[in-house]
């Protein structure tokens, strides 16, 4: 299958960088460098802001991890003591 050209092709071509004199190239280029250093530092922030709250889950995690050994602790002593005749005497 050919490829046809369409205005979006024309629009592409008139937008590379080669297209504009070395002043605008510049422009772009700097323009383009700040725009990556902008993505770049988000980017950070966010996985920071992720590992903050991984740390925050992990502690909880391990919090509810002990809660539940200890009630399940409690709960097998409780039927024990249920199953276990009373000394009566």
């Amino acid at each position: 299958k050919k490829h046809t050209h369409t205005k979006n092709d024309e629009r592409k071509k008139r937008r590379l960088i080669a297209n504009f004199d070395p002043t605008r190239q510049h422009e772009i280029r700097e323009s383009n460098r700040v725009a990556a250093r902008v993505c770049r530092k988000r980017k950070k922030q966010f996985s920071q802001s992720l590992e903050a709250t991984l740390k925050v889950l992990d502690e909880e995690n391990q919090q509810l991890t002990a809660q539940h050994d200890t009630l399940s602790s409690w709960v097998k002593m409780v039927r024990q003591e249920a199953t276990t005749p009373a000394n009566t005497t």
